[in-house]
């Protein structure tokens, strides 16, 4: 089979097109993530359908389809390549407490090891799921249950309404299970990113 005429030439230039682009982006006016005065995303589109502050029910033992692997779900690369931080974390904590819309919680996390991400996050972090939230109905059957369990944790933090710069973020969430399909699918997308 030919190849049309120019065919390698066009691929070398966008190459050398992609690699320009990339070493551009690397410059200075790059804001740091570790920065705490660093521009927040504004938590809207489709960053509330990655950042959904919700537990996936596969995490807690509830069966779904089972032709849903982790490494061919596109919202697995795109989390891990927007988040602050991809983690494998335990909960150690889970309090509740009953406002006027109904319980909300807080649960506390320890970091087992980090997996992705080069933003903030502390070592112990905090993730604050209210009545209306996804994960409020897992939280809420499980509580306690929850505590010793090792979950992937992808987090983001975003600036609320009103915020002014330097103000500190809402940590927004998605919670996976801790499994090895679940982990080879953000180190591919960490490896994936790196090569762009």
């Amino acid at each position: 089979m030919r190849r049309p005429p120019g065919g390698l030439e066009l691929r070398a230039l966008a190459l050398v097109a992609t690699l320009v682009g990339s070493l551009a982006s690397c410059g200075g006016g790059t804001p740091d993530a570790r920065n705490p005065d660093r521009p927040l995303p504004p938590y809207l589109g489709h960053a509330t359908e990655l950042f959904d502050d919700g537990i996936e029910p596969t995490a807690v033992g509830f069966p779904m389809d089972p032709n849903g692997s982790p490494q061919g779900d596109t919202r697995v690369r795109e989390r891990t390549q927007t988040g602050d931080a991809v983690v494998r974390a335990q909960v150690r904590t889970v309090t509740s407490k009953a406002e006027d819309r109904g319980l909300s919680w807080q649960i506390g996390f320890h970091v087992v090891e980090r997996i992705g991400g080069t933003g903030p996050l502390e070592q112990n972090f905090t993730l604050s799921v209210l009545p209306s939230d996804p994960a409020s109905g897992i939280v809420h059957a499980f509580e306690a249950r929850l505590i010793g369990k090792t979950f992937i944790v992808f987090v983001r933090e975003f600036s609320h309404a009103g915020a002014h710069q330097g103000d500190p973020g809402d940590l927004r969430f998605h919670v996976a299970g801790d499994t090895p399909d679940q982990a080879k699918a953000v180190k591919a997308a960490v490896l994936l990113e790196e090569v762009h």
